[in-house]
């Protein structure tokens, strides 16, 4: 019999972002809370430029194949990426107002600095699709259509297809926008530049009209893209646009009652003072959100998404500190059973319960319910938001066994915490529909966090509540989660796992947030003209058309 051995080749090794689960049902609830807007869509401008490029393919690149029609696109988004990055040189310098997040500015940005004043840049340099090439702006084939807007632009029925087979303008919702357009900007120029495949500063200049910053000049355009994203008119759709609607709605209405605090010093209204807002409904200590009726229930929304979040900071949090104890053990561990077992009797755990192991927690919940701040007190030490933040900052803090510690304390008090709150409606996922089987693929979630409380924890003594999170929310749940990646991904994302040799450790993942597509819902606001910074010093506050927006999707 002839035998034939090989190497199995290691599979590919990842670090991935959410070991625990935990941050999937937070992610699924933004993307309900905010469809059509992702984490990459950050640029308003862009739902009208490529509808625009299509929009003029008929009349003047019908006559290319597919192939030479895509190489001429990626000259065509590198230009307009140089086009935002230029009128910032020559007006106030402000990113965020032309030329933040364009596709490919990284490459370009860089090359337009260097560029003579008499001299041109040629596009086809960067937008070649060498992959050995350094000046390559973009890797996929059709720049960051292809990559970024392809999606959102699928989910507004702007656009079908994809990059291989080809991509289809919608002529019913696309046309409208790319006309508004075309109507403010110098179009056979830009395409001349295309042709030359050159682009001086004085092009660019002339070129200035395409800059996103022109967006809400061009009343046509922005009409338009305001309907698009508030589903208005003919771009009204069910369901999907009105929760954006909703949400932006609930954005603007925010930032219209921050704007009239006194605050000193003014403070930018941020994702962290959103995340307040919507969790506890204050926007300072005494300052109760007020919100129309038919906001309320996106705000609930956007509270039960800010509560997982919590949920996954503090799951999260013990994860690291169990990791980073054991990569700092001096002894081995034949099993996540033995690990857990003499994780239970550290330094670092006997310290961070204050000789409250044998206390059970239905009595540490009953205890945390009536010494924690009011839900409105978000700034106190002890609020829920600030105890998050102080996980978050705790890895980058030295002296570990302390740290350790401290990360398993306030781990502990932020679940205790969001125990003690109980609001039933918000553990149970009251407006938030998941799919079938969805909390068998992530156990860490708010309606099990409520089972257990009531059930499982409830006369469990700390101790032990301890190292059942530690295995069950901890190691065990982290295998179960990388297993499954394996399986479906072909990708290596163990951070630690049990081998021949006993437990091995790779890596401690760090506690982190997830990106609620907040930023990029506020860029697209100011994009539209609805939302300005007048003094330049981050306190927002709407613009007249913000106010007339507001007004005529949800009243007075």
């Amino acid at each position: 019999m002839n035998t034939k051995t090989a190497w199995v080749k290691p599979l590919a090794a990842a670090r991935g972002l959410d070991h625990l689960g935990t941050q999937a049902p937070c992610i699924y609830q933004y993307g309900q809370l905010l469809p059509g807007i992702t984490n990459v869509t950050d640029r308003a401008r862009y739902f009208s430029f490529y509808p625009w490029l299509f929009y003029n393919f008929e009349n003047r690149w019908s006559k290319y194949e597919w192939e030479e029609i895509v190489h001429k696109f990626r000259k065509a988004g590198c230009l307009f990426t140089l086009i935002a990055a230029r009128h910032s040189e020559v007006t106030d310098g402000k990113d965020f107002n032309h030329g933040a997040f364009m596709v490919g500015r990284d490459t370009l940005v860089p090359a337009l600095r260097e560029l003579d004043e008499n001299a041109s840049l040629k596009l086809s340099t960067y937008a070649t699709r060498d992959s050995a090439d350094k000046n390559r702006y973009f890797k996929n084939s059709l720049g960051g259509l292809g990559q970024y807007y392809l999606g959102a632009f699928k989910e507004h029925y702007l656009f079908t297809g994809d990059a291989r087979t080809g991509v289809q303008f919608v002529i019913e919702r696309a046309e409208q926008i790319a006309e508004g357009m075309d109507r403010g900007v110098p179009g056979d120029l830009f395409f001349e530049a295309l042709e030359n495949d050159e682009a001086s500063r004085d092009i660019l200049d002339r070129l200035e009209n395409f800059c996103p910053c022109k967006l809400s000049e061009n009343e046509i355009e922005q009409k338009h893209l305001i309907d698009l994203f508030f589903s208005k008119g003919n771009y009204s759709t069910e369901n999907f646009g009105e929760q954006r609607k909703f949400s932006l709605g609930l954005i603007l209405r925010l930032i219209e009652q921050y704007h009239e605090l006194t605050i000193d010093p003014p403070t930018s209204f941020d994702h962290f003072l959103f995340r307040a807002a919507v969790y506890s409904g204050f926007l300072e200590k005494n300052r109760p959100v007020e919100i129309l009726p038919i906001l309320a229930p996106t705000l609930k929304a956007w509270r039960i998404y800010q509560t997982n979040e919590l949920l996954s900071i503090a799951c999260q949090g013990l994860f690291w500190a169990a990791l980073e104890m054991l990569s700092t053990a001096e002894e081995s561990f034949q099993s996540v059973e033995h690990y857990v077992a003499w994780f239970s009797q550290s330094e670092a755990v006997q310290t961070a319960l204050h000789g409250r192991t044998q206390e059970k927690f239905k009595q540490c919940v009953s205890d945390m319910e009536n010494n924690m701040p009011a839900l409105s007190d978000i700034d106190h030490p002890q609020h829920e938001l600030k105890m998050a933040r102080h996980i978050l900052s705790l890895p980058k803090k030295g002296n570990p066994t302390s740290v350790h510690a401290e990360m398993i304390t306030t781990s502990l008090k932020l679940l205790l915490s969001l125990a003690a709150r109980g609001d039933t409606e918000i553990l149970t996922y009251t407006q938030v529909f998941f799919p079938k089987s969805y909390y068998e693929l992530y156990p860490i979630n708010l309606k099990s966090f409520h089972y257990h409380i009531h059930n499982t924890w409830a006369d469990m003594p700390l101790l032990e509540l301890l190292i059942w999170l530690a295995n069950q929310w901890g190691i065990a749940t982290h295998l179960n989660v990388a297993l499954r990646k394996l399986r479906h991904t072909k990708l290596n994302t163990f951070r630690v796992y049990p081998s021949e040799r006993g437990l091995k450790y790779i890596e401690t993942p760090l506690p982190n947030l997830t990106s609620p597509r907040f930023s990029q819902a506020l860029q697209i606001l100011r994009d539209l003209g609805l939302v300005v910074d007048p003094l330049n010093d981050g306190k927002l506050s709407l613009t007249e058309k913000g106010s007339q927006t507001l007004e005529e999707c949800f009243g007075n």
